[in-house]
C-alpha cells in the first residue's frame, strides 16, 4: 500500500517492485543467516523454465543453496571409495538440491564449484550413468536437451525397447 500510494503506480505493479525489493536486499526466504548451514554456500542457477538457445545474459537467475560439502557422509565416502566416488555424490546432491530449487545446473557450474576440470566433471557423469542406467543426473544439459549431456530421449528409447509400456517410461 505504501508503494502503491507512494509512487502512484498499480497493486500489481507494486507487489512486483516489493517481491524484486525482498530478493535485491536478503530479506526474508532470501536472507543468508536464515538460509544457511555448515557446508552449504550460495549460488546463481539458471531457472529451470528458462528454453535452450536463449543466450544466458538474458536467462533468469535464482539464488539457491547448494550442500557442497556434508562432512560426515563424505568423509567416509572419500576414506571407503576415494576421491572420485565423493565427488560423484557431491555431483548427484548439488544437481538434485539445484533442480529440487527449480534450476539447473550447468557442468561449467559443477566444475567451478567443485574445483575440477569440466572434462572430469563429464567423465564422472558418464561413468556413473554407465553403473546406474535409470539414474538421471538432472544438469541443465540433460533436461534442456542441449550440451554433450546424455538426453532423456536415450534413456526412453532404451526403455522402450526392453518392453516398458509408454505409461510406465512416462511416470519414470
Amino acid at each position: 500500500n505504501i508503494i502503491t500510494a507512494g509512487s502512484n503506480c498499480s497493486e500489481f505493479e507494486a507487489k512486483q517492485i516489493t517481491k524484486k525489493a525482498i530478493e535485491v536486499f536478503d530479506l526474508g526466504e532470501h536472507s543468508d543467516s536464515q538460509r544457511m548451514f555448515p557446508g552449504q554456500m550460495l549460488w546463481n542457477a539458471i531457472d529451470a523454465t528458462e528454453p535452450p538457445g536463449k543466450p544466458l545474459s538474458k536467462c533468469i537467475f535464482k539464488r539457491i543453496v547448494l550442500t557442497l560439502h556434508e562432512i560426515a557422509e563424505d568423509t567416509i565416502i572419500k576414506h571407503r571409495d576415494g576421491s572420485r566416488a565423493k565427488r560423484i555424490r557431491q555431483i548427484l546432491r548439488i544437481s538434485n538440491e539445484a533442480y529440487d530449487q527449480g534450476t539447473c545446473l550447468t557442468i561449467e557450474d559443477l566444475s567451478i564449484i567443485l574445483g575440477s576440470d569440466e572434462k572430469t566433471i563429464r567423465t564422472d557423469i558418464k561413468r556413473y550413468r554407465s553403473e546406474h542406467p535409470d539414474v538421471v543426473v538432472p544438469t541443465r544439459g540433460n533436461k534442456c536437451d542441449i550440451g554433450p549431456g546424455v538426453t532423456h530421449r536415450e534413456q526412453t528409447l532404451r526403455l522402450f525397447l526392453t518392453g516398458k509400456d509408454p505409461e510406465a517410461i512416462s511416470m519414470h
